[in-house]
């Protein structure tokens, strides 16, 4: 596991085009970069909030990979979304 010493979480609110916000935690690897990225959008219902994404983002729940990424030199942000839009 990356400890937050090595690769702070960072919490983002991204303001989307109709003024809401969606969140995403973000965790660098140590260094000046540039880094390449990778966004990883859950596969459960939109809306999970921050809290959900911190866990993953650090490893407390969920698959191993966003931290196999981070130690492989990625910048790993795990995303949130709001759901479909009804028809």
């Amino acid at each position: 596991v990356v400890s937050q010493k090595v690769s702070p979480l960072e919490k983002l609110y991204v303001k989307t085009g109709d003024g809401l916000y969606v969140a995403a935690a973000m965790r660098k690897p140590r260094g000046k970069g540039p880094f390449p990225a990778m966004l990883v959008l859950h596969g459960a219902p939109g809306g999970r909030g921050m809290e959900q994404l911190v866990n993953w983002s650090l490893g407390k729940c969920g698959g191993p990979v966003w931290e196999r990424l981070l130690q492989e030199g990625y910048v790993v942000v795990v995303g949130d979304y709001r759901g479909a839009l009804p028809m």
